[in-house]
């Protein structure tokens, strides 16, 4: 049950990935009017693809069956994804707010709840890849990373600065780092067992 369970945890997460990551980037290389079926047919492909290595990729985590060259192949794409989620966005107007019961005063609305849950969940992965440190290590570096992309997005305008968003870094990273410490104790208590 736990493994169907990461299976589909794994195809919603493909799905998020196609939606927000790959289909932009489908449409920003591949869009023509003149050969809109084709589009059509790289997106049913993309979408497919994101689902099934993303189920694969959930599974194998869960059941520890990933070889060591499909991790590393995982990390380089999760930074990918990453860097292009947070950081290569269309320049907006420069906007600071300072104060994060603003932003949690528009959770309200479904888009901004949709993207708070996964400012939450994009970092719960390099959570996970901390697990090995100190937890005071893992806060002082999740509260610099915060600040840092946060500073960068309101100064070059490639999102806002959002006090609100660097609390859903730290959370997240904090999420990922406790299941990593956690999952590896169960296993090593599996494995002397």
């Amino acid at each position: 049950m736990k493994k169907f369970f990461f299976g589909l945890l794994g195809a919603f997460g493909g799905y998020v990935l196609y939606y927000y990551v790959v289909m932009e980037a489908v449409t920003m290389f591949f869009y023509s009017s003149q050969h809109r079926t084709m589009y059509i047919i790289l997106c049913l492909i993309s979408l497919c693809a994101s689902i099934c290595f993303c189920t694969v990729v959930a599974i194998g985590i869960w059941t520890h069956q990933l070889s060591p060259l499909l991790l590393k192949l995982l990390y380089a794409c999760y930074f990918l994804i990453l860097g292009f989620a947070l950081l290569y966005r269309t320049p907006l107007e420069q906007v600071f707010i300072w104060n994060p019961f603003e932003s949690m005063r528009e959770l309200a609305a479904p888009e901004m709840m949709v993207e708070s849950l996964l400012n939450l969940a994009i970092f719960i992965p390099l959570g996970l890849m901390l697990r090995k440190w100190n937890y005071s290590k893992v806060l002082i570096f999740s509260v610099s990373l915060s600040i840092l992309i946060e500073l960068y997005q309101g100064f070059s305008r490639r999102g806002y600065c959002d006090t609100f968003d660097m609390i859903l870094y730290l959370v997240g990273i904090s999420i990922g780092y406790w299941i990593g410490r956690k999952k590896e104790k169960d296993f090593v208590r599996q494995s002397k067992g």
